[in-house]
């Protein structure tokens, strides 16, 4: 009875294995997508390095956020598109938006000056 459980039971392991496998098989696994970089330097009106200033990166159902170093540089892999980015800091005017296209396996190089010194009283 014993040897007869452990048939079945090889059986089902092996039937159950290659139908997985086919399924596997079957299944498509999705490109890496591809993608192109954007680098830069915020820097304020005395040419002083803007140090974890925002980058903002938006396009047709993308937002993304990242800060500049301590070196006041900042870079990120972006999927091919088009977008506008602008940089903003605590104390200073958010800088001009532009308009860019991302291409694959090109480095874009955008840099940014933020202007003058916020002292409304709405101003973080």
């Amino acid at each position: 009875m014993k040897i007869y459980r452990n048939i079945l039971l090889t059986i089902i392991f092996l039937t159950a294995t290659a139908a997985f496998t086919s399924l596997l098989a079957q299944t498509s696994i999705p490109k890496a997508q591809p993608t192109g970089k954007l680098k830069g330097v915020v820097v304020d009106p005395g040419d002083a390095v803007v140090v974890y200033a925002r980058i903002v990166i938006e396009g047709k159902n993308f937002k993304r956020k990242v800060k500049t170093n301590e070196a006041g540089e900042y870079e990120v892999a972006l999927p091919i598109g088009q977008y506008e980015i602008f940089a903003e800091m605590d104390g200073f005017h958010s800088s001009k938006r532009r308009k860019l296209c991302v291409v694959e396996n090109k480095i874009i190089e955008r840099n940014f000056t933020l202007e003058g010194v916020r002292q409304d009283v709405d101003h973080p």
